[in-house]
């Protein structure tokens, strides 16, 4: 009964933790998935409704991560199930949502420099 009562505390000890205990540190696998969902993010040029959506999330991430549990068998009929499962056990961790919008924000940086760079070729070159 004690050791039934342990697994099931450690299994939900995760949903009801308000701060991360420590810092989020994703594994290369998670890092290419964040790397990847920012680039679509900044692409799409849905930086702002991503981040907004993520920032009013974080409560919920560990349900969200639950969901993908359940929905797996069929969406790995689709995806990856490899990334699809590495993006389930991040979003477990309530530190890899502040990760994920910090990676968009940077890719935004980079796509902004970029563009500003092409629009200054541009220019001088009709000069």
């Amino acid at each position: 009964m004690k050791k039934s009562w342990q697994k099931f505390k450690s299994s939900v000890s995760k949903a009801f933790r308000v701060e991360a205990e420590e810092p989020f540190q994703p594994n290369p696998q998670q890092e290419k998935i964040i790397r990847k969902l920012a680039e679509w993010v900044v692409r799409k040029r849905l930086t702002v409704p991503a981040i907004m959506f993520l920032e009013s999330v974080i409560p919920l991430n560990y349900i969200g991560s639950q969901v993908l549990v359940f929905f797996n068998p069929f969406v790995t009929a689709f995806l990856n199930s490899n990334d699809y499962s590495a993006l389930q056990e991040m979003l477990e961790d309530r530190g890899a949502i502040p990760v994920v919008i910090e990676a968009i924000e940077t890719q935004e940086k980079t796509w902004e420099e970029k563009r500003k760079s092409y629009k200054a070729s541009k220019l001088s070159k009709k000069e």
